[in-house]
């Protein structure tokens, strides 16, 4: 098994790294990968012989790289959204669908009948005392 993986976050030009996702499905998961000598890497197009990761909606040419194999990440919810088939059309092409959460699976299945592989982000672990929000009048 090839322990190159590339994550196609972004498109020529544009940027990903000031999304959640990115730090969550790449860069805090990128320290302990490299220790186990993976070498991860974010690339504008998937790479020959690398374990290629598919982000979100941003790269044009997903759908159609991602036949070739890869995997497809799911993050949000998006199949009621203006993205909506891209990512049905993912779930169904990819080698292997992941997302964070048990309900964020049990919609890919709803939406697309693909099983999907869970991998908590690195922070659901952590317990936080649940309150309620607080709002400010802003007038």
């Amino acid at each position: 098994m090839s322990k190159e993986v590339s994550h196609i976050f972004h498109s020529e030009g544009t940027s990903f790294m000031d999304f959640a996702s990115w730090r969550y499905r790449y860069a805090i998961p990128k320290r302990e990968l490299d220790k186990m000598g993976f070498h991860l890497r974010c690339e504008t197009a998937p790479k020959k012989d690398a374990i290629n990761v598919f982000h979100k909606h941003f790269v044009e040419n997903a759908a159609e790289w991602i036949k070739d194999g890869g995997i497809f990440d799911v993050c949000d919810d998006y199949f009621k959204k203006k993205h909506g088939s891209h990512y049905k059309d993912m779930c169904k092409k990819a080698t292997l669908v992941t997302c964070p959460t048990s309900k964020m699976a049990e919609r890919i299945l709803e939406e697309t009948g693909v099983l999907a592989f869970i991998i908590p982000d690195p922070f659901d672990d952590i317990d936080f005392e649940e309150c309620e929000p607080i709002y400010q009048d802003t007038k």
